[in-house]
């Protein structure tokens, strides 16, 4: 049917502000650096800004080299700096990050990637009790 059911925005943002279990977002500008081999260090810090633990949080910065964004890219992956959390399976993590914790983390561009235009990230993380 077309019935429409009202909330209450303060109820709304209530209860998905309680909803968030973990919330990883970039905290500080990215800073670009070189090396002395002309590779291209990426780096910055993220926060969890949920109300549990981030397990496994990684950044992946996606690098163009042209203005055509659909083609000749590539992924770069790197693991958060955080906190070291082992778990019942017998996993160790080291890029946890507890509600309002800082990690940070830095990407490495190598030289024969060759110049770019522009990048972009992506951030992901696991829940786990």
């Amino acid at each position: 049917n077309n019935n429409l059911l009202e909330i209450p925005v303060d109820e709304y943002t209530q209860t998905q502000q309680n909803d968030i279990a973990a919330e990883v977002v970039l905290s500080t500008e990215l800073f670009e650096t070189r090396d002395e081999a002309y590779n291209t260090m990426i780096s910055g810090e993220v926060q969890n800004t949920g109300m549990k633990r981030a397990d496994f949080s990684k950044i992946t910065l996606t690098v163009y080299k042209n203005q055509n964004y659909n083609t000749t890219t590539k992924d770069y992956t790197v693991f958060i700096e955080g906190s070291t959390v082992a778990f019942e399976h017998g996993a160790i993590s080291n890029s946890s990050l507890y509600p309002n914790e800082t990690g940070s983390f830095s990407v490495l561009i190598p030289s024969d990637f060759g110049p770019f235009i522009s990048y972009s990230y992506r951030i992901d993380w696991e829940t786990y009790e």
